[in-house]
């Protein structure tokens, strides 16, 4: 009895909203992201098309920036549809967006003073070996998202690595790492992009990367609202102008 249910006001308890949320995600053959079936071959086919035909810069930009950020965006509102327990999903409040241009200055300078102290082949180094392993991380986060939604990817076997890190903590909480057979491949797949990518620099290698990253750093990104949107805009349109034109950090950096 829908109407019953909903008059006597159990639709506004916070489970009403979970099994709502719960039944959306699981809806339909790829849940949530079936729109990267879609959108990931139109930004394949796209990347090559611009590596075979020479395109003015600002036309690949503005195609391939707004390709990523349909799929991330699309991919954070399946995040939201998932089930409290499922999302991993990061809600940014307005003192987060008043914060981060601060944070990023401090990260900024940080690197600029690294930078000016240390010898660049050592930095070189170091810079190489950290894009290696987040490299390789962003491309299997990006490419598991649509296949795991598939039937045959959800007969496989699951598999738990649970570790503790946090050592200097008197009980350190346990984590959970998930894993199927499917995923060897991915990860294999994802750091041959990174070591090819180290060895050749190539752009367009460069601009698989760095879609995969933005696809993934977005779909774990929510706004509150829109107010708290065009506030971190703005903050960081600040930011940018101050070390761009105001300083050479950000050019050294």
């Amino acid at each position: 009895d829908v109407d019953g249910f909903l008059v006597g006001s159990a639709s506004l308890k916070p489970e009403f909203s979970d099994i709502v949320r719960s039944c959306h995600g699981k809806s339909g053959a790829f849940g949530p992201f079936m729109v990267d079936w879609v959108a990931y071959p139109l930004l394949l086919l796209a990347l090559g098309a611009f590596s075979a035909v020479p395109v003015h810069p600002y036309a690949q930009m503005l195609v391939l920036a707004t390709g990523t950020v349909y799929v991330g965006c699309h991919r954070s509102l399946g995040q939201i549809a998932l089930s409290p327990g499922e999302a991993q999903q990061e809600s940014v409040s307005r003192s987060d967006a008043l914060q981060f241009p601060v944070m990023g200055s401090a990260m900024l300078f940080g690197l600029y003073i690294v930078v000016k102290f240390v010898s660049k082949e050592y930095l070189n180094l170091l810079l190489a070996a950290y894009f290696l392993v987040i490299g390789a991380t962003a491309v299997v986060a990006t490419l598991r998202t649509p296949l795991q939604k598939l039937p045959a990817w959800r007969r496989l076997r699951t598999h738990v690595f649970r570790f503790r890190y946090q050592l200097w903590l008197a009980n350190p909480p346990e984590e959970r790492v998930e894993w199927v057979v499917a995923d060897v491949p991915l990860a294999a797949l994802g750091l041959a992009v990174s070591v090819a990518y180290a060895y050749t620099k190539s752009w367009v290698l460069s601009n698989v990367l760095g879609i995969c990253f933005s696809v993934s750093a977005i779909e774990l990104i929510s706004l509150s609202s829109f107010q708290v949107g065009c506030i971190l805009l703005m903050a960081l349109f600040v930011y940018d102008v101050f070390w761009v034109f105001g300083t050479e950090v950000m050019v050294t950096v």
